[in-house]
């Protein structure tokens, strides 16, 4: 018998956050909300190798959780694309972090939206870039690895 894959913890802490900015995009119209991701300053002397803090990745990951596996469990179709773009860093009150802009396509808009562009779907011989946003994340090589444990 399979054992699931654990969660990380902070992207758990993240969930809540993650399914209101996906609530905020599915009642909006064309589909994009955008949220303040806020992250201690030492994070940022120690960003992974797609330029994201811990905190960043964990809303990411949440995200991605809330509108791919959360269906895959239920067993009903996928329905949401998440298209993600943040900002540049920012100080707000004397706390440093970025503005996520999120938007949401229907999967068949999502897939169409893309179709031309290299994304992580196509990087079958690991040659894409973290930064680019096209190169696949797989196990022991994640784009968030230099702060992950390994096994």
């Amino acid at each position: 018998m399979a054992v699931a894959a654990r969660r990380d913890p902070l992207s758990v802490r993240y969930d809540l956050a993650a399914r209101r900015v996906l609530l905020a995009a599915m009642r909006a119209r064309p589909g994009r909300a955008r949220i303040w991701v806020g992250s201690p300053g030492r994070q940022f002397r120690d960003l992974d190798r797609g330029g994201r803090t811990a905190n960043e990745r964990a809303l990411t990951r949440a995200i991605y959780y809330q509108t791919w596996r959360v269906p895959i469990n239920l067993d009903v179709p996928v329905e949401w694309s998440p298209d993600l773009e943040w900002g540049p860093i920012e100080n707000h009150a004397g706390r440093y972090g970025r503005y996520l802009r999120l938007r949401l396509f229907t999967k068949a808009g999502g897939d169409r939206h893309r179709k031309g562009k290299r994304g992580w779907r196509d990087d079958v011989d690991g040659t894409g870039s973290w930064r680019r946003g096209d190169r696949r994340s797989v196990p022991g090589d994640r784009v968030d690895s230099n702060r992950r444990e390994t096994a």
